[in-house]
């Protein structure tokens, strides 16, 4: 069975937070989607869509968001055939833009090549 973003996404964060302490709390992950719940029903959920929205729930937001020593690196887990969808494809235009670091991962071992690299390079 293949891996879900969320498992690789459990994956790279918990790598971070069992080996790198000194990170702790610099790595996080946004909840940027919501999905209904199994008994909720169609207004409902409309309703704690725009509440969401109206409190910051934005389309595209990146899955991990790693501030350190200065720099902001924004991290989009996918697997298999997924591929960023547009309003992910604008949130990464903005964060460039804006002098942010984004990465698509697909992978753990590239999530850690990555991850090294930004705090060896800082240390």
């Amino acid at each position: 069975m293949a891996q879900s973003e969320l498992q690789l996404q459990a994956e790279c964060f918990q790598w971070a937070w069992n080996y790198y302490p000194e990170t702790r709390l610099c790595l996080w992950h946004v909840t940027n989607e919501m999905k209904p719940y199994p008994t909720e029903q169609h207004a409902a959920f409309k309703t704690r869509i725009a509440k969401a929205k109206a409190a910051g729930l934005v389309p595209g937001v990146f899955d991990l968001h790693f501030f350190w020593d200065k720099e902001f690196h924004v991290f989009e887990l996918k697997v298999e055939y997924n591929k960023l969808s547009d309003s992910q494809i604008k949130f990464q235009a903005k964060m460039i833009l804006h002098g942010a670091f984004t990465y698509e991962i697909r992978e753990l071992e590239t999530f850690q090549r990555i991850f090294l690299t930004i705090i060896n390079d800082k240390s």
